[in-house]
């Protein structure tokens, strides 16, 4: 027969039995415990004051008592944006038995341009404390590119380049552009130097890169940025002097 020998309760409120049969330490969990799948979660991309799609987490019951259930709150620099809702107990006392498990809805509802964060926090009294869950998500932005991204000319040459701007989840906003990278004796220039982008298609400029016959052959990187504060998005050039 299996030969066992009962250890104390740890303070955790869990129970190790020592096995000294099959040499092996039996864990029975006595106290409550609780997981929340998954510990991080990206919620899309979204218009201003449109709530996107939500997503499960899901919380479970894994320890050998009820799990009391005490409250869901958000925390976080952006914590107002996001929203829950819940198939968990509610009414006092909100209880999850072992092996149980419910779901948390959660969205987000952007009020700001670019990335947001946030953490869910499930209060429970599970060893160990409560659950938590990173947030991302993000308001509109805009993305920015060359075309063509290299430029090849010969000292004393001039080059061009169309940037576009184009918005992500119906950005709409004037952006400032500008060029950085530019060889020493040469020029780069933005034409126009703003750009406003109107939400459903994308705003061009025209950047104009003009050398003089003493700039040194060789390879350069121009760096174009546009910025609407918060945000600030680049794309590279290469250009060649040969």
């Amino acid at each position: 027969g299996v030969q066992t020998c009962a250890l104390p309760i740890y303070g955790s409120g869990n129970l190790y039995i020592a096995d000294s049969g099959n040499n092996r330490i039996r864990y029975v969990p006595l106290a409550p415990a609780a997981t929340a799948t998954p510990t991080t979660l990206a919620l899309g991309q979204w218009a201003l004051g449109t709530t996107g799609t939500s997503q499960p987490v899901t919380l479970s019951s894994t320890g050998g008592e009820d799990l009391s259930l005490t409250g869901i709150t958000f925390s976080g620099t952006n914590m107002g944006d996001f929203s829950q809702t819940n198939t968990c107990p509610s009414a006092p006392p909100a209880l999850i038995s072992p092996d149980d498990k419910c779901t948390i809805n959660v969205s987000l509802t952007p009020s700001v341009y670019g990335p947001e964060t946030a953490t869910l926090n499930i209060a429970d009294n599970g060893t160990g404390g409560s659950q938590t869950v990173t947030l991302t998500g993000s308001g509109p932005n805009f993305s920015i590119s060359a075309s063509p991204n290299t430029i090849s000319v010969a000292p004393g040459g001039a080059g061009t380049s169309i940037i576009s701007l184009t918005p992500q989840a119906k950005f709409q906003g004037t952006v400032a552009v500008n060029c950085t990278g530019a060889p020493l004796n040469s020029m780069c220039t933005l034409t126009p130097p703003s750009v406003y982008v109107p939400g459903g298609a994308a705003g061009t400029t025209t950047l104009s890169i003009v050398t003089n016959s003493s700039v040194q052959p060789g390879t350069y990187t121009l760096t174009v940025t546009g910025v609407f504060a918060p945000l600030s998005n680049s794309t590279t050039i290469t250009l060649m002097v040969q």
